[in-house]
């Protein structure tokens, strides 16, 4: 398995751990969009509208999530893999910010003011992609399936 296969399988598991937060959060009522509506938002320009709708958002935020992973299989032997687990968070932070500021400064619909209770839940979201990916590339990079 190489370095890209290895990121996007890493990316897509951690982005299963990271919609299951946001699930959980929504129906703990601490968030009022989900990962799959941001998804949603920005492929159809409104939030999901039934069960078929919610499951292509959540395939796209997994690709999505695949994206990123490769991204940080790519970066972290550029990098030094030394801490591996603190720059997989450092890097999941950095590009969540990039993805809040770019709705913002775009001025997305529904996505333009998020509440603060939000922010902190997505925030927690991208904590948890970045460690999982992390620990993931790691054990697959250590057994190197072929």
């Amino acid at each position: 398995m190489d370095r890209v296969f290895r990121g996007a399988v890493s990316g897509i598991i951690a982005g299963l751990f990271m919609n299951a937060w946001s699930f959980i959060s929504y129906i703990l009522n601490f968030t009022k969009l989900r990962f799959i509506d941001w998804a949603a938002i920005l492929i159809y320009g409104y939030p999901p509208a039934g069960l078929a709708q919610d499951l292509f958002a959540l395939f796209l935020h997994l690709v999505w999530a695949s994206f990123l992973g490769i991204g940080f299989a790519i970066l972290l032997p550029q990098i030094n893999s030394r801490g591996y687990v603190l720059k997989g968070i450092g890097y999941s932070w950095i590009t969540g910010f990039m993805m809040y500021a770019t709705t913002t400064m775009l001025r997305v619909p529904y996505l333009d003011e998020i509440p603060f209770s939000n922010v902190i839940t997505n925030f927690i979201g991208a904590t948890i992609w970045g460690l999982v990916t992390a620990i993931i590339l790691k054990r697959l990079e250590k057994t190197n399936i072929q």
